[in-house]
């Protein structure tokens, strides 16, 4: 064999050697005693009427276990919940999801405006659980211990355009990218409108409508 041949022979031997693929990052998993928290939430959910309180019960295992420092996690339990209860109680799922993301800014913190809200701690939220025996009077309790700058600040008097004056058009951009050319200036713009929707609106009387928000904000930011 002569010397162009051993060439050929090597460069067809390297075409035929499988080129390394970028391995994807590992998908983030639910403990299984987590997801047996949120099973078991479900299952006291479908039992009401068999079983007063247990449906509190269950939902507070769910709020002292929560990953709150791990975001991804948090996510994937907030998923989970989705999943356990199905879109015949998509409702039901929603309204623990809006708790747990309040009880997460009281135990840990989160982002506002691109700015890191401490919380109070674990105390502060075993405090709220001490003092609550349902999830009607939770969920305004949590509400109102999150950090006086992860609130809306939005609680007064709307304001209407005055008497012979159009309104404004609204503005054409939304933090600079209404029209995204990528991915994460897509979820900026989405996260930067629901941001100003949030400002008209009240912290007594669209409370859960806030709190849907906040989620959706949490879910974009999952995404970037």
């Amino acid at each position: 064999m002569n010397a162009k041949d051993k060439k050929e022979l090597a460069s067809l031997a390297a075409q035929l050697v499988a080129k390394p693929t970028k391995e994807k990052a590992a998908p983030v998993v639910l403990s299984a005693t987590l997801h047996r928290l949120v099973l078991a939430d479900v299952k006291a959910f479908g039992a009401l009427e068999k079983a007063t309180g247990a449906e509190y019960t269950a939902l507070v295992a769910i709020v002292k276990a929560a990953p709150y420092t791990d975001l991804p996690l948090f996510g994937a339990l907030c998923e989970d919940l989705k999943i356990c209860y199905g879109m015949l109680h998509k409702d039901a799922a929603q309204i623990r999801i809006n708790i747990l993301n309040n009880a997460r800014k009281i135990a840990h913190g989160a982002k506002v405006d691109g700015k890191w809200v401490a919380g109070a701690g674990m105390p502060a939220l075993q405090g709220i659980l001490d003092a609550t025996t349902s999830i009607r009077t939770l969920k305004p309790a949590l509400q109102a211990a999150k950090p006086a700058a992860a609130k809306v600040k939005s609680g007064g008097a709307r304001t209407s355009p005055k008497a012979g004056k159009a309104p404004k058009a609204a503005k054409q951009e939304a933090g600079g990218h209404l029209v995204a050319n990528d991915k994460k200036s897509a979820l900026s713009a989405a996260m930067a409108i629901l941001k100003q929707v949030e400002q008209f609106l009240s912290a007594g009387t669209d409370a859960d409508t806030i709190n849907a928000i906040e989620d959706c904000i949490t879910a974009l930011q999952l995404a970037a």
